[in-house]
């Protein structure tokens, strides 16, 4: 191995420690990958691996009370905003879907290729607690994007920050 080659790893296995130090960095580590594994089943369109990291019920909740929200701001009626919330829960679930969060990721400074590495995204993942850990934007800055829970062993979807529903959705709600 060359000199140059050698000055190359270390600096990679370098930033790979700090990203990881800390008292909180195996669950961080262990919540970085499992995000990897969404993202990755986000970019392949693999809607069983999408589903696998996905807590359905738990984002269809935090995506109404958002929409909800939004649509006081909009002075929407209480009846437009009900068929738009409980239309069978179609409207929503057509946000909670792999391209929806392919836009998403793009537009918040994701990549169009492979989905980052664990330790890429250690850097980028704070822990909210033992269970539940935020994925920041790709400037590791300013509010979480996307919040997951660890529910045995797998972290799974369960929030994301409004600017991400506008973004996905492609307007403003």
């Amino acid at each position: 191995m060359s000199a140059a080659a050698f000055r190359i790893l270390l600096g990679i296995l370098g930033t790979g420690a700090l990203a990881l130090s800390g008292c909180d960095a195996p669950r961080r580590y262990a919540a970085a990958q499992g995000i990897h594994d969404f993202l990755a089943a986000v970019q392949a369109d693999d809607r069983v691996g999408f589903e696998a990291h996905v807590d359905r019920p738990a984002l269809r909740t935090e995506l109404r009370r958002e929409l909800a929200a939004a649509a006081a701001g909009a002075d929407l009626s209480g009846r437009a905003l009900d068929r738009l919330l409980n239309r069978g829960g179609g409207a929503i679930d057509q946000l909670i879907t792999p391209g929806s969060f392919r836009i998403a990721w793009r537009k918040f400074g994701g990549g169009t290729g492979a989905a980052p590495s664990a330790l890429e995204l250690a850097a980028l993942v704070r822990m909210l607690d033992p269970t539940h850990a935020c994925l920041h934007d790709a400037r590791g800055s300013g509010p979480c994007i996307l919040t997951f829970a660890d529910e045995g062993g797998t972290w799974k979807l369960e929030a994301i920050q409004p600017t991400a529903i506008r973004v996905a959705s492609g307007r403003t709600i």
